[in-house]
């Protein structure tokens, strides 16, 4: 393929992706996604719909100025999906007033594979997949229910994350159920071009992986 076709083809693939993430439209699949959330001077919730995960993991979140991200920075813990004192479906959590000029980031820590030395492995990030230990996304988006949040505004788009890793067995299966979430009051941020390479390499890699299931079936 023609370099001015492959940049084509990729224009294309982050387009379709990133105008799912910021509509509300009927959405039945997950579609990995690279956006970064981005306040508008409003108060901003994120509600808990719920898990099909096998493991235990907790979602947490980061406030900073536009492209702050720090892993190592502080974090704040949201839900956790599964065992003692697992949030219930439905729970929503006020983060507080986000200004037009921070991103909101967020965190799925799987306590169960990410044990010891090991934890950092099992540590999957919101945005480009450059930010994850297995380069892959971890966050996929699909429609939102639509309901009233507590800290005003709707809850039109839904996101969820895939809680084990592309490099270390047992090998993750990308379904993206492993912790769902809506957010109300942020808008979703484009990605840099660079990072269509990395949309394109991640989805070329979970292609290779069903190819790879499939035959050994």
């Amino acid at each position: 393929m023609q370099l001015t076709s492959l940049v084509r083809s990729l224009h294309r693939l982050a387009a379709a992706t990133l105008f799912v993430a910021g509509s509300a439209a009927s959405v039945s699949a997950q579609v990995p996604t690279a956006v970064d959330f981005l306040g508008n001077n409003s108060i901003v919730t994120v509600r808990f719909v719920g898990s099909e995960a096998a493991d235990r993991s907790t979602l947490a979140y980061q406030i900073g100025a536009i492209g702050s991200f720090s892993a190592g920075g502080t974090w704040t813990d949201l839900f956790t999906n599964n065992g003692a004192g697992a949030s219930a479906p439905g729970t929503q959590i006020q983060i507080g007033n986000v200004s037009s000029g921070q991103n909101v980031f967020f965190r799925l820590t799987n306590t169960t594979q990410g044990v010891g030395p090991n934890f950092t492995n099992y540590r999957f990030f919101s945005g480009p997949a450059s930010r994850n230990p297995d380069n892959a996304l971890h966050m996929a988006v699909s429609a939102g229910s639509g309901l009233a949040a507590s800290g005003g505004g709707t809850f039109t788009t839904a996101f969820s994350f895939e809680d084990r890793s592309a490099t270390i067995v047992p090998i993750a299966d990308f379904d993206y159920n492993d912790l769902r979430f809506e957010i109300a009051n942020v808008s979703t941020v484009v990605p840099e071009p660079s990072t269509y390479i990395l949309m394109a390499s991640g989805l070329a890699g979970l292609g290779m992986m069903a190819r790879r299931r499939r035959n050994n079936a």
